[in-house]
């Protein structure tokens, strides 16, 4: 069986090689390129974000630009998606008071909304993105009331599928990876997927997910396990 890593190299570690381990082929076919927008313009209006009460990072790629902006993570309280996305925050000299459970969008508005309710807070959420960053996390905050400022932090771009690489499976860890993928692949292959979003992306495309339990290694292998069964 052989199993495409769509994730850039650094996320997941070790995934590749317990599959490995297993017997499957792993091929590595990233399908998105992460570049932080390393402009003035940029880091000037991240720097405004100093004095919102909250910052809240959806994924490691907007931790990574915000500090390659050079910008601070101290001043606001710091929501994480995710432990991934925490310990990014904590590698960078921050603190996340708060992480989503389950890490995912879903998880990080929910902990984010019980929180805030108790403290009765006001004023406007901070969120540092990507070009290609779905939604439904600032969607979900303004239907709860809150006011939310975007900031594109990152550029995601979509890299092609090589055209002579066939594969049985299919990993995707995020929804812009899931439209990146092209739809012959996506036709031919089990789509195994890391998160809500990330599946109902699939959905979307007219295509039935596979989704790992949980964001870890052994989930995910647990999802291969099942794919082989229905092959």
């Amino acid at each position: 069986m052989r199993v495409a890593l769509t994730q850039a190299q650094g996320r997941l570690e070790g995934l590749g090689e317990e599959l490995t381990s297993l017997g499957l082929t792993v091929v590595r076919v990233p399908l998105l390129e992460i570049q932080p927008r390393l402009c003035d313009d940029v880091r000037r209006q991240g720097h405004a974000f100093s004095i919102f009460p909250w910052l809240l990072f959806s994924s490691r790629s907007a931790v990574e630009a915000w500090s390659a902006l050079e910008l601070s993570f101290s001043g606001p309280s710091l929501g994480a998606v995710g432990p991934a996305t925490a310990r990014e925050i904590e590698r960078a000299g921050g603190r996340a008071e708060i992480v989503g459970a389950p890490p995912n969008a879903e998880g990080l508005a929910t902990l984010f909304l019980q929180h805030t309710s108790i403290s009765n807070f006001k004023g406007p959420v901070g969120l540092p993105l990507g070009t290609l960053s779905p939604p439904w996390l600032r969607r979900r905050l303004e239907i709860a009331g809150h006011q939310v400022v975007t900031l594109e932090v990152y550029e995601t771009l979509t890299l092609g599928w090589p055209k002579d690489i066939e594969v049985d499976a299919v990993i995707l860890a995020s929804a812009s990876a899931v439209k990146a993928l092209p739809t012959r692949v996506a036709g031919d292959s089990t789509l195994i997927t890391i998160g809500r979003s990330t599946s109902r992306a699939v959905r979307d495309r007219g295509f039935v997910p596979i989704e790992a339990r949980a964001p870890s290694r052994t989930a995910i292998v647990q999802a291969v396990h099942q794919s082989r069964r229905t092959e």
